[in-house]
Formats: structure tokens, C-alpha cells, sequence
């Protein structure tokens, strides 16, 4: 029988080189390893993942094409820092997505499914605040959005979704890791909004939705 170890070390090698850097750089991203606004130095980064050069730039493409990094002419790679603005237009594009699939998934009597799911990742998420962990808090509250998207089915609308779940995920974690007691606004938050759609008020939900993705100091 093999041990865990060699288990383990036999699946990550299934991953392409490119996949594992973008796996480390992307939760090191996340996690406020390299926070946001500071200067991602590729030569360092190459000598300390011991990888070369064109893996480390695809990855690092892949991260530019999410939101997370961004390149400054002739000043290097840069974890992305968002403007007010910025917060502002992708947190209204998120809520209409929200809206439009919640509507869809009460016509098309999908409402159990989605308490389901979000009861699980409420779950999750209140261990998470419990435990001051803002990296995978910030995971679950975006999961938890993600059930009334994932209800629809509709690949595409999933698709325009994850296109911006990690820079989503960034955003939420550097509000929380600048008001900590934001994490039990937004978990409360949620569970209003778990319980209007169990109790299948539309009005409520979609009441609850707006205020929980307008943050007054987002607002222009």
C-alpha cells in the first residue's frame, strides 16, 4: 500500500506547472500574503517556486485576466487595489446577476434546492467567523451567493459569474480584514436572506440583497 505521502505527492503532479504556481500565487493572493497594492517581484518569485520563467508569466496572465494582478508600464506586476469606483460597479453587477437568478429559480420551483445549499455553506461560514479565519470566511460568502447563481444551471451565467469570484473574494476579505465585525454583519446578513427565501418572500429577498451588496462607503 502506498503511504499518504506518496498519495499526495502522485496527485499534484497530475497538475500542470503553470496550475501549481497559479494555485500558490492565487491563494497567496487571497489569503493577504502579498496584499493588495504591493509589487509582485517575478525574479524572486521564480527562484523561490524553483520554476522558469514562461509558467510563472502564464500564471501570472491567468491572475491578471481574474482581477487580481495587474501590470504597470515599466513599474512591474501588482496585486490589484480596487477603487471605491471599482468596488461600487462589480458589486451592482453581482447584485443584478443575484436578482435575475433568484427570479428565474422561483419560476422554475428551485427554492429547495437553494436553502440547501446556502445552509451549508452558512454553516461553514459561521465557523469561519467564529474564528476570525477572513480568508476562508471570504470563500464562503461568495459560495453562498454562488447557490442561487449555480440553481439557474445556465453555464453561462455561471461562467459570467467565476469570472469574478476571486476578485470578489480579494474585495471581501480586505473589508473584513479592515472591520472585523463586518463578518458578523454580512454572516447576519445572510442568514436574513436564508430565511426570506425559505419563507418564499420575493420582496424581502430582494430587499435584503441590495442591502447587503450596498455598502454605505461604496456607494459613488
Amino acid at each position: 500500500m502506498k503511504s499518504l505521502k506518496n498519495t499526495q505527492t502522485t496527485l499534484i503532479q497530475k497538475q500542470s506547472m503553470r496550475e501549481q504556481i497559479l494555485s500558490v500565487l492565487r491563494t497567496s493572493i487571497l489569503n493577504h500574503t502579498y496584499p493588495m497594492g504591493s509589487r509582485l517581484n517575478l525574479d524572486e518569485l521564480r527562484r523561490d517556486l524553483g520554476v522558469s520563467n514562461t509558467p510563472l508569466r502564464e500564471a501570472i496572465s491567468i491572475l491578471e485576466g481574474e482581477g487580481l494582478v495587474e501590470y504597470r508600464t515599466n513599474m512591474g506586476v501588482f496585486v490589484a487595489s480596487p477603487s471605491k469606483e471599482a468596488h461600487y460597479y462589480l458589486a451592482q453587477y453581482v447584485l443584478f446577476l443575484m436578482l435575475s437568478a433568484y427570479d428565474y429559480c422561483v419560476e422554475a420551483d428551485k427554492i429547495d434546492i437553494i436553502c440547501e445549499e446556502m445552509q451549508k455553506e452558512l454553516d461553514k461560514q459561521a465557523i469561519y467567523v467564529k474564528k476570525g479565519d477572513i480568508y476562508h470566511y471570504a470563500l464562503c460568502s461568495n459560495n453562498f451567493d454562488r447557490c442561487i447563481i449555480d440553481a439557474t444551471e445556465n453555464p453561462c451565467l455561471i461562467k459570467n459569474y467565476d469570472q469574478n469570484f476571486n476578485l470578489l473574494t480579494l474585495m471581501n476579505a480586505e473589508y473584513a480584514e479592515n472591520d472585523k465585525h463586518s463578518m458578523k454583519v454580512f454572516f447576519h446578513q445572510h442568514e436574513q436572506i436564508l430565511e426570506a427565501i425559505r419563507q418564499k418572500k420575493p420582496e424581502s429577498v430582494h430587499a435584503l440583497l441590495k442591502e447587503h451588496y450596498y455598502k454605505e462607503d461604496w456607494i459613488l
